[in-house]
């Protein structure tokens, strides 16, 4: 069961743990999600298929319900530290707050680069059939 559940998407797997596992109710779950309460209960729908269509046995909810409580009490599953959590989010705002920084730097220097070498006033094409002044005839030999 535990493999299944890891070979689900986040997402499926989290709405799954919260619905069947604790026993949140589907608003409860979809506003722990951050989702609407039809995009929860449509993840749930398909994290149920999912599981079932590996483990036949589990494809009633109930049973899935008793499994995943045996599987929380036995299981020796540990949750990462604080301070492990905390740098690694840290890193993670560190790293976008970065990433903004250059993107927003290429943007100034690109609109600076262009301003710069823009022409400063309209110059019209040449009318066809109209002479060019100060361009040599051309020589035949």
């Amino acid at each position: 069961l535990l493999t299944a559940l890891l070979k689900l998407p986040p997402s499926y797997r989290r709405t799954l743990l919260l619905y069947d596992g604790v026993g949140l109710g589907l608003a409860e779950m979809a506003a722990e999600t951050e989702a609407s309460t039809p995009a929860a209960a449509n993840r749930l729908l398909h994290a149920r298929e999912a599981i079932a269509a590996q483990l036949p046995d589990l494809s009633d909810p109930t049973e899935l319900h008793r499994r995943l409580t045996e599987l929380a009490s036995t299981g020796r599953l540990h949750a990462a530290k604080p301070p492990v959590v905390r740098f690694v989010g840290e890193r993670r705002t560190v790293f976008w707050t970065r990433a903004a920084i250059a993107f927003t730097v290429t943007i100034i220097g690109a609109t600076t680069l262009t301003v710069r070498t823009a022409p400063t006033h309209y110059e019209p094409p040449v009318p066809l059939g109209q002479r060019v002044e100060g361009v040599p005839a051309r020589v035949v030999q």
